[in-house]
């Protein structure tokens, strides 16, 4: 991520400059950015460097008398607002995700109970419902509170074969790339 990104903007050049003229439009884009730069970053830590950088840039010209002043100590004021709701929204598991399930819920809870089951998240040892709760924010979605009620459905489906649709859907599909990835690489 680079964390000089909102200081690259008009915004700042109407700070450095004095530029009064267009700096109410200017503020108005560098908020927008600072939405959308902190609905991009990759973690709390990326957005909270890039905003604390801001904010420090942002400092020198806070000092000053007349609209660049008010406008960048509004600026710096917004930032610290976004910091804490960041910090609000990851307490409550609610921070923006870049991943997004597109699958079905069941699905993910499938994949969850594989991985708590093959114990490659915390040796297996933590509980499902945790393990449901840290998850499910990862992939954008908000937990909920009985993924044991989709796994029955899970346990109760048709056992022609297998139970775990979802799984055996994820197997084949990437066998069936690792094969034509191997026959493009054996065709150069």
């Amino acid at each position: 991520m680079t964390y000089n990104i909102l200081t690259d903007t008009d915004f700042f050049r109407d700070l450095e400059s004095g530029n009064t003229a267009s700096i109410k439009m200017d503020y108005g884009k560098f908020i927008e950015q600072t939405v959308i730069q902190c609905k991009k970053a990759i973690s709390k830590v990326d957005m909270n460097i890039m905003l604390a950088y801001t904010e420090t840039e942002l400092m020198g010209y806070t000092e000053e008398k007349g609209e660049t002043g008010a406008y960048a100590s509004k600026a710096s004021h917004f930032l610290k607002e976004m910091k804490n709701m960041a910090e609000e929204l990851a307490k409550a598991g609610a921070m923006p995700s870049q991943i997004e399930w597109t699958g079905t819920t069941t699905d993910l809870v499938e994949l969850i109970y594989a991985l708590k089951e093959t114990g490659c998240v915390n040796n297996g040892e933590m509980l499902i419902g945790k393990m449901c709760e840290a998850m499910f924010p990862l992939f954008g979605k908000k937990p909920i509170k009985d993924c044991a009620r989709l796994y029955v459905g899970i346990k109760e489906r048709e056992d022609d074969i297998s139970r775990t649709y979802f799984i055996d859907k994820m197997r084949r599909k990437l066998n069936t790339k690792i094969k034509e990835d191997i026959k493009k690489s054996l065709s150069r």
